[in-house]
């Protein structure tokens, strides 16, 4: 996943995250501080949260084998009027509301999909 802005393409991206596997699921959000909030969701069931500008964010991870839902994502959304609020739809059914203030699960190694921080996999979080 490349960020460009738009009156540059002909430049190299802004940021990048590279990953293993495509995600089933995306969405984007400016927030109240002017940052970019990315969510991602896989068919493995798991989902991040990226901070594709911010350099000193980790890329956070949701549902890494947890109770929450092993199923596919196939939708994410973030919250209209509900700051760092998304949910997530599941295969099976399950809709789940997720709270990126609650940062449990920060991966300072692979995010869902993506190569390890060592392998050069990460992309802007720090982790991812």
């Amino acid at each position: 996943i490349y960020f460009n802005d738009v009156r540059g393409m002909d430049q190299a991206p802004m940021d990048q995250l590279r990953l293993r596997s495509r995600p089933s699921a995306h969405d984007c959000i400016w927030n109240a501080a002017n940052e970019l909030d990315v969510v991602l969701g896989f068919s493995t069931g798991e989902i991040m949260s990226y901070q594709p500008l911010r350099k000193d964010q980790p890329t956070v991870q949701y549902s890494r084998g947890s109770f929450e839902s092993s199923s596919a994502v196939t939708d994410v959304r973030w919250v209209p009027g509900r700051p760092g609020t998304f949910v997530a739809a599941h295969a099976q059914g399950a809709l789940l509301v997720y709270d990126t203030s609650r940062k449990r699960g920060s991966s300072d190694g692979a995010a869902p999909g993506t190569g390890s921080a060592d392998d050069g996999g990460g992309g802007g979080g720090g982790g991812g």
